[in-house]
C-alpha cells in the first residue's frame, strides 16, 4: 500500500484503495503481537524522528481497518467467547486465540482516535473492546459468575445488528488534516509532559489512562512503520514497546489487587514508578510529534 499523495476529503477518502499487500497485513499483525514485549536495553532513537506527511493519519486507518476487515471472523470469536463462558475458565490456546482478536479491535479503536479528525472511539467500539478486558480480566482470575456475565455483555455488543451498525460508523471515516493531525499530537504530547514533570501521585484508573496514550502511539507508530520502512521507527517501536510492557504490568497489578480487596482502583494512589516515568520524560523530547515544516 503506497501512501496516497495529497489531500483527500472524507467524502472522496477510500477504505479499499490502495489495497494492503498480505506481506503489509501480515508484518502489521506481527507489529501488534510484540506492542508491550519488554527489551531491557530499548532506548529511544537519538535526534529528530522523521516527520509525519500530511497523507498518513488517512493511509494508517486504512491499513488498519483492512486488517480488521480480513483478519477477524467474528462467528468464531462468538463462539470462542461462548466456550470460555461454558467452561467458566480458559485453556491457554484459546487465551491466545482470545488477545490476538481483542488486540485488532484495540488497535482499530487506536486508530479511530488517532487518525480521524474527531479523534475519539466509536461508542459501540469502545464498549465491545472494554468488555472484553473485563471479559479476560475475569477468566484470567478464575472468577466463574463474572465470567458468564461479561461474556454475555460481550456477546450482546457483538450480535449482528450491532455489528451492522458498528461497521457503518467505522466506515464513516474522515481524515484528520495535517493542522488537526498536529494539535492532537500536541496535546497527547502536553498531558504525558503534565504527568511526569508533577510527580503528582496517581490513582489506578489514571495510570490506565496515561498508559492508553502509550498505547496510541505504539499502534500509531507500530502502523506508520509498515507503510515507511525506516530503522528509526522500529528503534522507537522496540522502545515504545517496552514502556508499554512496563506499564502493562503495572496495571495488570493493580487490577488484580483490586479484584482481591487488597487496594481500591479508583482510590489508592501511588508514584509512577521511575522506569515508566524517565521512560516517558525521554519519549516527550523526542520530537515524534513533528509534521513537515512544523
Amino acid at each position: 500500500m503506497q501512501l496516497a499523495g495529497g489531500r483527500m476529503s472524507s467524502s472522496s477518502f477510500s477504505l479499499t484503495e490502495p489495497r494492503a499487500t498480505d506481506e503489509q497485513l501480515a508484518v502489521l499483525y506481527d507489529n501488534i503481537s510484540v506492542n508491550d514485549v519488554i527489551t531491557p536495553d530499548a532506548r529511544c532513537p537519538d535526534g529528530a524522528l522523521p516527520a509525519f506527511l500530511p497523507e498518513e493519519p488517512g493511509a494508517c486507518y486504512r491499513l488498519t481497518w483492512q486488517l480488521y476487515r480480513q483478519k477477524v471472523d467474528i462467528r468464531v470469536f462468538r463462539r470462542l467467547i461462548l466456550r470460555i463462558m461454558v467452561q467458566g475458565k480458559v485453556t491457554p490456546d484459546q487465551a491466545l486465540d482470545f488477545k490476538h482478536t481483542r488486540a485488532r479491535f484495540k488497535h482499530l479503536r487506536f486508530a479511530c482516535a488517532n487518525c480521524d479528525e474527531r479523534h475519539s472511539y466509536p461508542w459501540l467500539l469502545h464498549f465491545v473492546t472494554r468488555q472484553m478486558g473485563f471479559f479476560q480480566d475475569v477468566f484470567r482470575h478464575g472468577r466463574k459468575l463474572m465470567v458468564i456475565r461479561c461474556g454475555l455483555l460481550l456477546l450482546v455488543g457483538l450480535s449482528p445488528p450491532v455489528w451492522w451498525l458498528l461497521n457503518r460508523r467505522l466506515e464513516d471515516f474522515r481524515p484528520a488534516s495535517p493542522q488537526n493531525f498536529s494539535d492532537y499530537l500536541a496535546r497527547e504530547r502536553g498531558r504525558l509532559a503534565e504527568a511526569v514533570e508533577n510527580d503528582t501521585p496517581v490513582t489506578g484508573h489514571q495510570f490506565h489512562g496515561l498508559r492508553k496514550i502509550i498505547s496510541r502511539l505504539v499502534a500509531l507508530n507500530d502502523t506508520r512503520r509498515v507503510l515507511r520502512p525506516l530503522p528509526e521507527l522500529d528503534e522507537l517501536a522496540v522502545f515504545l514497546a517496552s514502556l508499554n510492557g512496563l506499564m502493562g504490568s503495572k496495571h495488570d497489578d493493580l487490577v488484580e489487587e483490586h479484584l482481591t480487596g487488597v487496594s481500591d482502583y479508583r482510590k489508592y494512589r501511588f508514584p509512577l514508578p521511575e522506569a515508566v516515568a524517565s521512560a516517558i520524560r525521554t519519549l516527550i523530547h523526542a520530537g515524534w510529534q513533528r509534521l513537515p515544516d512544523a
